[in-house]
């Protein structure tokens, strides 16, 4: 039997979450609860469980539509076929207003983690700490192909970096703990130049996660600016390319103020390459990570510096990713250039409009 959920257009990832999880279900949804399903979904949507169940357009078996010209249409694959494809990755609100839509539910997974975390010794030039970083890339990818996902973070001054990783539909940790040995070692290799340390846990419901899907409690109180790129798996495996590409990410812009933060790196690796015929971009499918690399201030920094940091970050670091991957694209949910965040906007969004009782999820069989 083919299970399914139908949200109102209000429903937000942790109220979903919150009443799948009370059938032992659950979905594909992103990475804080106070996102909005279907907004995240039509536009891509990538989260902790997309490297298993497909991508959040993946998952869209339906949905309600009030079109430009006022029509209230139903779309699946059976009907309105152009519109289903249509919002299924290239956004819901740029074809009508979605209403209601129906999305694939699953039996919620057991859940393996595993986390490797590194920091730079004293004396580690940037060189040197972005090559490491570069070189981790090549296992990552991988343990990728082994169905182990993950999200990574990293920074420099002081450099650190941190990797989870997550396995699914496991009984302990056994499995993950032999796919990411290669890792460990590589780093352990390298302990002249980083300190390191690893752990891993084993959850019998992969939702137990609660604190990566926590709201954001810095809402509306940081801008800044950002750059992305989908990178395919040639683009890593350049690893002279993808060091230098980091080293210029990643250390501060000459262009920065002192109000604005060094720049931060994140990769996303739960990308799910499964093609399926909707309107996502394509340039998913070939992804390994999806990177992210960006910078923040306040409302104290003038406005001359803000944009100071908005132009280096769009014309310095977009160019450096758009030159290491040139044939590929990026996610429109997360873009470049100035932002309140999309996580963060949406939870100001969703304090302010609280779904109505029409909103709530209705559980069916399908």
């Amino acid at each position: 039997m083919r299970r399914a959920v139908t949200i109102g257009a209000g429903i937000q990832d942790g109220e979903l979450l919150d009443q799948l999880g009370k059938r032992n279900l659950t979905t594909v949804t992103g990475t804080s609860s106070d996102v909005g399903v279907a907004g995240w979904a039509t536009g891509g949507g990538h989260g902790v469980l997309t490297g298993l169940y497909g991508m959040g357009a993946d998952n869209i078996i339906e949905a309600t539509i009030v079109t430009p010209s006022g029509d209230i249409v139903i779309a699946n694959d059976c009907q309105n076929k152009a519109i289903f494809w249509a919002i299924r990755g290239g956004g819901g609100g740029t074809f009508g207003v979605i209403v209601s839509m129906t999305l694939n539910v699953y039996p919620s997974p057991s859940m393996s983690t595993a986390t490797v975390s590194m920091a730079a010794r004293n004396g580690t030039s940037a060189k040197a700490w972005w090559k490491l970083v570069s070189g981790l890339h090549r296992y990552m990818t991988d343990i990728q192909d082994e169905r182990v996902m993950g999200y990574y973070t990293a920074g420099g001054s002081p450099h650190s970096f941190q990797y989870t990783m997550f396995q699914f539909n496991t009984i302990d940790t056994a499995s993950i703990k032999h796919l990411i040995a290669p890792l460990e070692q590589f780093v352990k290799m390298h302990n002249q130049t980083v300190e390191s340390s690893s752990m891993s846990s084993w959850l019998p419901v992969w939702s137990s996660i609660e604190k990566l899907l926590e709201p954001r409690g810095d809402a509306g109180s940081k801008r800044g600016a950002r750059a992305s790129r989908l990178l395919p798996r040639k683009a890593v495996q350049d690893t002279a390319l993808l060091a230098r590409t980091f080293e210029m990410i990643g250390e501060r812009d000459q262009a920065f103020s002192d109000g604005v933060s060094d720049p931060s790196i994140s990769g996303t690796m739960t990308i799910s390459h499964k093609a399926v015929n909707n309107s996502l971009n394509p340039a998913w499918r070939d992804a390994t990570v999806h990177l992210i690399s960006s910078v923040q201030w306040d409302d104290t920094l003038s406005a001359l510096d803000a944009n100071r940091a908005i132009e280096a970050v769009t014309n310095n670091t977009g160019y450096a990713l758009r030159q290491l991957a040139p044939d590929s694209g990026v996610y429109y949910n997360e873009p470049k250039g100035q932002f309140l965040g999309a996580k963060l906007a949406m939870g100001i969004l969703g304090h302010q409009l609280r779904p109505t009782s029409s909103d709530q999820a209705i559980l069916r069989p399908k």
